[in-house]
């Protein structure tokens, strides 16, 4: 069993002998080389991203820290002070409570917009000096949230905080930044897409981490069967249990295969 936070990115994962149980935060919907390499290795994947336990996901905490984490770093590269900015947060999960308790902090004048009001948040975007996406994006949807051609639409000198930090998806000009080299500039906006904002935190974050997972560990080491866990595993020794993930990839299990043949 191999344990990383940041799994999705594991590149090394061609380098595994099969059937391997790799654990942490993999988005297999979203990475599409390191999902190929799972399936290819015969490995099972266990998705900290879907661990819930009755109903709410054990890492909350972890995604607060993302979304307050993410606020303090961007605004030291946008140059104004939160008390002086208008910002829209897009969302209103555990990452967008994060960013709210630090905006509201620092005196920044702030609107949620949910998911069922993406339309009035169209029609306002240009309104806002920064706007903070705390949004998981809908995989089979092929519209954004925020596509290039809205980026004339926002004011002059406006900044993104993709706190989510889906490349593509819901911000079409979104790419994930590091830590160093967090911004960039497309059509006069400012980006900020950092994907593991929670590390600047780092004794913070190790502390939840720990304190939240170690309670499953013995399950995952003995085999003991927790409904938890069960409900997590994305991939089982290289097939796909997740219907979701089946649909964004175009992939079939074997049944399927079996039953076209």
């Amino acid at each position: 069993m191999l344990v990383d936070v940041k799994l999705g990115d594991a590149e090394y994962i061609r380098d595994l002998t099969p059937g391997k149980t790799l654990v942490g935060w993999a988005h297999v919907e979203q990475k599409l080389a390191f999902t190929d390499a799972a399936i290819d290795g015969g490995h099972t994947i266990v998705a900290w991203e879907d661990l819930y336990e009755q109903g709410r996901y054990i890492f909350y905490r972890n995604r607060e820290l993302a979304g307050e984490t993410a606020i303090l770093q961007s605004f030291t590269y946008f140059g104004r002070m939160p008390y002086d900015c208008r910002v829209a947060i897009i969302g209103n999960g555990m990452t967008a409570h994060g960013a709210h308790r630090i905006l509201c902090g620092l005196g920044a004048k702030v609107d949620i917009f949910t998911r069922k009001l993406e339309p009035l948040f169209r029609e306002r975007m240009g309104d806002y000096d920064v706007l903070v996406n705390c949004v998981l994006w809908d995989t089979k949807r092929t519209d954004r949230l925020i596509s290039r051609e809205d980026l004339r639409r926002l004011k002059r000198g406006a900044m993104i905080v993709d706190v989510s930090c889906d490349p593509h998806l819901e911000i079409e000009t979104s790419h994930p930044t590091t830590i160093d080299n967090p911004v960039y500039t497309i059509d006069g906006v400012l980006h900020y897409a950092v994907d593991n904002t929670p590390a600047m935190a780092y004794r913070t974050v190790t502390e939840i981490i720990s304190h939240t997972f170690s309670p499953y560990v013995d399950c995952l080491v003995t085999g003991a069967y927790n409904t938890a866990l069960e409900a997590a595993v994305a991939i089982r020794r290289g097939q796909v249990t997740n219907p979701s993930i089946l649909a964004f990839h175009a992939r079939r299990t074997s049944e399927e295969e079996l039953l076209e043949a």
